[in-house]
């Protein structure tokens, strides 16, 4: 049998990571053999490119690390041995990471958008020299206008 494993870090929460992870493994057209909120196994699905290869099992761990962010742990496996085998199971687990990262790059992305967007609502512009001032500022303290 061979087996891989391989740690990546995610500056998200861990429910949020939960259900990227969901998103990825359906995306990927794999099955879910188990779940819970922070462990998931999943199984390749069977195609017409797998006759040299054995379907790939991954097990996924998510551990919180701090409020937001968590580490993400991948286990896989296959059975046999040999560079076909082997080499399968990294090509395997490597697109399937790639996919959770995709996905926590556009949800970290549409994260710090949302807060860019809430900071420039808390924000008032000076007319004169577009220059951002806080809301209890009377004066551009660049061009001294009044707000």
């Amino acid at each position: 049998m061979s087996t891989s494993q391989q740690n990546i870090a995610a500056p998200l929460p861990l429910t949020v990571v939960s259900q990227i992870c969901r998103k990825a493994i359906a995306q990927m057209g794999w099955r879910m053999m188990e779940q819970s909120e922070s462990q998931f196994v999943c199984k390749e699905s069977l195609s017409l490119s797998m006759l040299l290869t054995y379907p790939v099992e991954i097990k996924i761990f998510l551990t919180s690390e701090a409020q937001s962010s968590t580490q993400i742990e991948f286990k896989g496996k296959v059975f046999g041995v040999g560079p076909i085998q082997s080499g399968h199971l990294k090509g395997q687990m490597g697109k399937l990471i790639n996919c959770i990262q995709l996905l926590i790059a556009e949800q970290s992305q549409s994260v710090s958008t949302q807060q860019a967007n809430q900071q420039s609502q808390n924000r008032a512009y000076c007319a004169h020299c577009g220059i951002a001032l806080n809301l209890d500022t009377k004066f551009c303290p660049q061009c001294g206008s009044a707000k």
